[in-house]
């Protein structure tokens, strides 16, 4: 066992090119490997693929920089939404959480990315699935599990439910499809009237696309972003009549700004 243990601890240490004697400690038949934090990088770089631009006169910029300290805490959050949106698919198939349940889990980094880009102080409006981006804008994962079970602990008070969660600058998820886009489209038009440096992050999906290629208010600070999950309850993405419709615009806009 000694002989054995002893090829492990030379083999990890040629791994990671240190001292057996130094790094390694033999517990019984378990090998630690301990290594400091003058090993890890405190930053990386990010080279980032130059966008199209279509009526702005500069885009967002091409490098990126990440510290160690950030991406522990979006990764923290993006572990924090998979863990609940888990727990909340057992809930509901043992028939505790009852009704609707729209689930986020394999969509975090939309959630974690998005909240790190904007301030606290600006709005976000999502559609039905929305258990993710309720907790990044603040509420807790106990708020949001006592909301689905119909508890009055819930951030809504139980009353609410999978598609009805509100926070502070968060203007919570719809039911109807679409809704939620001239919703974000008011909220962005009154942060332009107050003047109050602030935007509002309009989410929908692939299937909201015609009401969205409605919505054009010219100069107010809405950001509409599309997530698709490809696949949907009863089809997949590239059969939506909006999925196409989106394509389409953007081919227009794109040979606009080839031949214009």
């Amino acid at each position: 066992m000694k002989t054995m243990l002893a090829i492990i601890s030379n083999a990890l240490c040629r791994i990671t090119g240190k001292n057996a004697g130094a790094q390694t400690v033999s517990e019984g038949a378990r090998v630690v490997v301990s290594r400091s934090l003058s090993d890890f990088t405190p930053q990386a770089t990010f080279d980032i693929k130059k966008c199209d631009l279509h009526r702005l006169e500069a885009g967002p910029p091409t490098k990126a920089e990440l510290t160690r300290e950030q991406g522990l805490q979006y990764y923290r959050t993006m572990q924090m939404v998979r863990r609940m949106e888990l727990k909340a698919d057992q809930l509901y198939k043992q028939k505790i959480i009852r009704g609707f349940c729209h689930l986020y889990d394999g969509q975090e980094a939309c959630a974690a990315g998005i909240e790190a880009a904007i301030n606290p102080s600006d709005h976000l409006i999502t559609a039905y699935r929305a258990h993710g981006y309720t907790y990044t804008r603040g509420v807790s994962v106990k708020e949001i599990l006592a909301e689905l079970t119909g508890r009055k602990g819930g951030v809504v008070k139980g009353k609410g439910g999978s598609m009805h969660m509100y926070a502070p600058h968060f203007y919570g998820g719809n039911g109807i499809v679409g809704a939620q886009v001239p919703l974000g489209a008011g909220i962005a038009l009154a942060c332009q009237y107050q003047a109050n440096n602030q935007i509002c992050v309009t989410l929908y999906g692939d299937g909201a696309a015609n009401q969205v290629r409605r919505i054009r208010i010219q100069s107010s600070p809405g950001l509409k972003v599309q997530s698709t999950p490809r696949w949907h309850e009863g089809h997949v993405s590239f059969s939506c009549h909006g999925f196409f419709n989106l394509l389409f615009t953007a081919a227009r806009i794109w040979c606009r700004k080839l031949f214009l």
